[in-house]
């Protein structure tokens, strides 16, 4: 499968066993906006009657129409545009990439040389040209820039190239050095990777990326799901969301019955095999489903409640206990959203959460920490002045003494309603605990026991998996499993053989 390409077997079987019924729920996504969104652009069951609403986006998808993708060939301005969405064609043909090399647009050209049908003789003076000659023009040469680094980290490089790009190794676009980028290049020889090492051209660090992995990868055959599960996307994409026409409830039953990964999470058993896998469990933990199933019930338990923490560019969402919640608080605020079972706060809509710009913190920002007021009123803006003496009384109280003044609660409300012009996220004391008002139906209790099993079974995979997000999650939601009451004893006993400590903290405490 092409990087970037994904197979939908829901999707494929509702095709081929339901085609009018599939075509209804792919007709309600084609005529809205989110026929935009990657879970359709990127499936390559979506027919290409579908794929043509999108557009040129979609032309990455083996299935989009042949007859569009040579009408927008023959709009030079169009090419110029999106050739890096055109140039990802799977079906271009020998013609078609020789035309483009032929383009009075560099880039276009560019993007035809390194094409496996392109002209790779001619590749090298092009990037003499395009490195000692940038373009004037700040987009066009950002553009160029990001194709020389796309260049060096995928294309089969002769030693005569490589020569050339290891000699102007410093050259950058936004992200990477050549240098940088050649390392990632997997079709380098062995010579030509003992030159980077012996000249300490480092590779730039990826483990960041690595370790999140493609967690926000989404199914189509998922949407049906979104609404009666809820969601936990952006405000944009819940809005493509509820723009979709009602989506029969066949299409759902559908795919539950087909064993669709979402279902698991479900308290109706429909007796069917849902398979494991990391995919699966990835979209489970991303749309929030476990954490929303255990934390809800865990937090009838004295000893555990939700916790929100931010800090510069930073607003987690955890749980506060003393095993499971431990880890979090003694971990720096900035770093702790890499943690097993942190989530970003986004106005959840199974979360209730508050912001608070306190008295104090409202002083310090009008005070600007502090300085005279002759130095606050440097810059001419005099709109705030009476709440900045409010704010330097706040830190000398002989102010107001000097000034004649008392400062009342409205007064105080005045100052704090200037600061929240200025303020940052992180000046805000913030809070969460879950939404009376959502009317949550997920929860472990009442699942039924087949599908603990098989949650135990994600979550096992999750386990397993590389150091990443995916297992850091998958362990603090064993975690949760080990504390919950409603977990079964033979699911308690394969929890004890994980050999895991903080599983094993967790099972420890149930005895105490």
């Amino acid at each position: 499968m092409p990087r970037g390409l994904y197979s939908d077997p829901y999707l494929k079987a509702l095709l081929e066993k339901e085609p009018k019924l599939a075509e209804e729920f792919l007709m309600g996504i084609a005529n809205t906006e989110y026929v935009k969104e990657e879970e359709v652009i990127s499936c390559v069951d979506v027919p290409g009657w579908v794929l043509e609403k999108v557009g040129v986006e979609a032309c990455k998808n083996p299935n989009f129409p042949k007859e569009k993708f040579e009408e927008f060939l023959k709009d030079d301005g169009l090419v110029s545009k999106e050739y890096w969405c055109l140039i990802k064609y799977p079906h271009l043909s020998q013609g078609q990439i020789d035309n483009l090399s032929k383009s009075n647009d560099v880039n276009v050209r560019g993007m035809a040389l390194v094409h496996p049908l392109g002209d790779s003789s001619e590749l090298l003076h092009y990037l003499k040209k395009m490195i000692s000659e940038p373009a004037q023009d700040y987009q066009d040469r950002n553009r160029s820039a990001h194709e020389i680094v796309y260049i060096c980290e995928h294309v089969n490089l002769s030693d005569e190239i490589f020569s050339y790009l290891y000699s102007v190794h410093d050259f950058k676009d936004y992200s990477k050095t050549i240098g940088q980028a050649l390392w990632v290049n997997p079709t380098l020889s062995d010579e030509q990777k003992a030159a980077l090492v012996l000249s300490d051209i480092q590779p730039k660090d990826e483990s960041a990326s690595d370790y999140w992995g493609d967690h926000d990868r989404h199914f189509i055959s998922s949407v049906p799901f979104f609404r009666s599960l809820g969601n936990a996307f952006s405000d944009y994409k819940r809005k493509k969301l509820s723009a979709l026409p009602v989506i029969s409830q066949k299409v759902e039953e559908f795919f539950s019955k087909s064993g669709h990964h979402l279902s698991v999470v479900l308290p109706t058993n429909h007796e069917v095999e849902i398979e494991a896998s990391i995919e699966g469990l990835a979209e489970v933990i991303s749309l929030e489903l476990l954490h929303r199933m255990f934390w809800t019930d865990l937090c009838e338990r004295e000893d555990f409640d939700i916790y929100r923490r931010n800090a510069y560019r930073t607003d987690d969402l955890f749980i506060s206990h003393p095993i499971l919640g431990l880890e979090f608080e003694d971990t720096q605020a900035d770093e702790a959203t890499k943690l097993g079972g942190v989530i970003y706060y986004s106005d959840q809509a199974w979360i209730s959460g508050e912001e608070e710009l306190s008295e104090y913190r409202a002083a310090v920002l009008l005070s600007s920490y502090g300085e005279p007021m002759v130095t606050i009123l440097e810059d001419g803006n005099y709109d705030s002045i009476g709440q900045s003496l409010i704010a330097l009384s706040c830190d000398d109280p002989n102010i107001r003494k000097k000034y004649g003044f008392e400062v009342t609660d409205a007064g105080f409300n005045w100052m704090v309603e200037a600061a929240v012009e200025i303020a940052e996220p992180d000046d805000f004391d913030v809070s969460a605990e879950l939404n009376p008002m959502f009317g949550e139906t997920l929860s472990w209790t009442k699942l039924p026991e087949s599908k603990k099993e098989k949650i135990f079974e994600f979550l096992n995979l999750g386990f397993n998996h590389r150091e990443s997000k995916l297992r850091n999650d998958s362990i603090h939601f064993l975690g949760c499993m080990a504390l919950h009451d409603g977990t079964p004893g033979v699911i308690l006993e394969k929890l004890a053989k994980l050999g895991d400590p903080l599983i094993d903290e967790v099972l420890a405490s149930r005895n105490i």
